[in-house]
């Protein structure tokens, strides 16, 4: 009896200690589901309670408090969190000598601490940015008089601005409950008046402006007591800001574009492109440069500039006499409606509206009426339906696009050579046009034809193993499946190889814009005299464009980790060099100056993050297509 009591016994503090266990397992998992890969990490967990169990208590604590600056006491760094500093350096160096990533603590990258600042380069940038609009208030102030329009309204905006970038500093100073939402209300209080500033200087009126003026106080107040005492959600507050910013920047932009006339006016649009072309450092979520330079401190960095180049929008708006006319949506609607129903001008030939159009439907009917001959000659009566659409699919389009390709050369040449000139290029393309189509069509329909080049431009075993296979598996689609999509191989679609080039008529053309820009500049140095405004910069914007063509050649010649990037790098340079001239065109030195200095903090932070972080294609193109628009 007492035997089986022992054992009911031993069994009732198992099940106790199972129950214990996992009611520690489960109350350890609520707050890690919170946290962040590092802060969660066992090389972090075990760090932490070792250095709490030694420094923050009894004699340890005693000696923290007695070596701890004071300045580091009133920044709140007690001894908890001096030790999760600390192991956060610890679990980093444990990732990276792992080879992994660098991870998050509670949401954050480590940043290095200065001064018991977290994020000393936010701070930074912070204060810049708070004296910036200081600076420029003061300027405003002597330049526009008293009684100009909106001259309150703007003097509101530049208080409002200081009061959100000194909450800025003090949240990235120290992160604590309390900063951060006054760092969030700030930020938002900011796009809700720079919104109430465009409306009053649209529509106007004293009791319009009120109206809307008390509604977005009321959306605001809302939005900041919904955070405050009910929940405060991070993706809500994010949706709440973008969706005002966006609204704002359309107003403005359509307020630039109406008013577009009138001198400085462009600078609106510009300032608008720039933040949002900045926006996308937010996008960009990458661990800190040096541990200190993430996407945030640099976005902070950008809009220093920005502040003053939209001061000096309102130095000009702020002199005129009258108010800017307030647009009609009316008329902008049936402008916006014309555009979308008109039709690009073209140049008329015999009567002929769009002469390039036709002459190119006509070759393209040509070639069909030619290769069904050529088809029925050479297909039985009897084949199946597969073997046609696979010799159309290979053969007649190939030719056709050939031919495509062959006029636009001809085009081009035509372009800058006389008539005689024009009709030897034409014979000479007419006839390695059709040697080319007579050669693949009726001897042999050899895809690499060239291999001695091929392997000269590095073509190993390896690679012509892959590309044949990829010819052979593209056939056997087609011939499989009729209406089966053709399939890209390592993110590319099939090419036909020409002298061991990847993409050959990629390397042509880029070939012949660079070559264009050669001629081209040449052509502008025999016209415009050296001391002409943009003299110089036109020749930096031939530099940097036959660069860009020539590493685009390289790259579409042989595609390789080095070559793809140095081609998207130059091209990036190019797009940012032409907003770049375009920004010159119209402004003085110091004004070039500052936005080149942004621009090249920006393309060089682009480069950066895309060859040491991550080479990230999306965004890449995101960037290229933003800063292009």
């Amino acid at each position: 009896l007492e035997e089986k009591q022992g054992s009911h016994f031993k069994k009732n503090l198992l099940k106790m200690d199972i129950i214990a266990l996992v009611a520690i397992l489960v109350a350890a998992g609520i707050p890690a589901c919170l946290a962040s890969l590092g802060d969660r990490s066992y090389s972090f967990l075990t760090c932490l309670q070792t250095c709490e169990n030694s420094k923050c208590r009894g004699p340890g604590l005693e000696r923290f408090n007695a070596n701890q600056p004071r300045y580091m006491g009133l920044l709140g760094w007690d001894c908890t969190e001096e030790c999760k500093y600390e192991c956060m350096w610890d679990t980093v160096e444990t990732f990276q000598r792992a080879g992994k990533d660098v991870p998050q603590f509670y949401g954050k990258w480590p940043f290095v601490r200065v001064l018991g600042a977290q994020e000393p380069a936010s701070v930074v940038f912070s204060v810049l940015n708070g004296l910036a609009h200081l600076v420029m208030i003061g300027v405003f102030r002597s330049r526009v008089p008293k009684d100009a329009t909106l001259y309150w309204t703007v003097n509101v905006y530049a208080l409002v601005a200081v009061n959100a970038w000194i909450w800025s500093t003090v949240f990235h100073t120290r992160d604590l409950v309390w900063t951060e939402r006054l760092d969030y209300f700030s930020a938002t209080s900011i796009i809700f008046f720079q919104l109430f500033h465009c409306f009053r200087r649209c529509f106007g009126g004293f009791w319009k402006s009120l109206i809307f003026g008390a509604v977005l106080l009321r959306l605001f107040a809302g939005h900041v007591y919904y955070l405050s005492a009910v929940k405060f959600d991070y993706g809500y507050n994010m949706k709440v800001m973008v969706t005002v910013a966006v609204v704002n920047g359309v107003f403005w932009f359509v307020l630039a574009i109406k008013n577009r006339k009138q001198p400085h006016m462009w600078k609106c649009g510009t300032a608008i492109v720039l933040v949002n072309l900045l926006g996308l450092l937010e996008v960009g979520d990458f661990a800190p440069i040096w541990w200190t330079f993430d996407g945030h401190a640099l976005w902070h960095a950008g809009t220093a500039p920005v502040v003053v180049l939209w001061y000096r929008i309102l130095c000009f708006l702020g002199r005129q006499i009258q108010t800017l006319p307030e647009m009609s949506v009316q008329l902008l609607e049936e402008q916006l409606h014309r555009a979308e129903s008109g039709e690009w001008p073209f140049v008329r030939v015999l009567g002929i509206q769009e002469p390039a159009s036709v002459l190119f439907s006509i070759l393209n009917g040509l070639g069909h009426v030619v290769m069904i001959g050529v088809f029925r000659r050479r297909v039985p009566s009897h084949a199946k339906m597969n073997s046609v659409v696979h010799w159309l699919a290979v053969k007649m389009d190939y030719f056709c696009a050939t031919s495509l390709v062959v006029f636009q050369l001809f085009m081009w040449f035509t372009r800058f050579g006389g008539f005689k000139e024009s009709a030897m290029f034409g014979a000479l393309l007419a006839a390695l046009f059709s040697g080319h189509v007579y050669y693949l069509g009726f001897v042999k329909f050899d895809y690499g034809y060239n291999m001695m080049a091929n392997v000269a431009v590095g073509w190993r075993c390896e690679e012509e193993c892959r590309y044949g296979c990829m010819w052979r598996t593209v056939e056997e689609i087609q011939l499989s499946d009729p209406r089966g999509e053709i399939p890209q191989f390592y993110g590319k679609w099939p090419f036909v190889r020409v002298l061991g080039i990847q993409e050959p008529a990629s390397v042509l053309f880029s070939i012949l814009n660079g070559l264009g820009h050669v001629v081209m500049i040449g052509v502008f140095r025999k016209r415009v005299p050296s001391h002409a405004k943009m003299y110089s910069v036109v020749h930096w914007l031939a530099a940097v464009s036959i660069n860009a063509w020539f590493w685009s050649a390289v790259f579409h010649a042989r595609d390789f980790s080095w070559t793809e990037k140095m081609d998207y790098f130059c091209a990036t340079s190019l797009v940012v060099f032409q907003l770049f001239m375009f920004f010159t065109r119209f402004n003085g030195f110091e004004e070039s100056a500052i936005f080149g200095t942004l621009l090249a903090v920006l393309f060089s932070t682009h480069v950066f993050y895309m060859a040491f972080v991550k080479f990230d294609y999306g965004y890449n193109m995101v960037a290229n297509v933003t800063v292009g628009t």
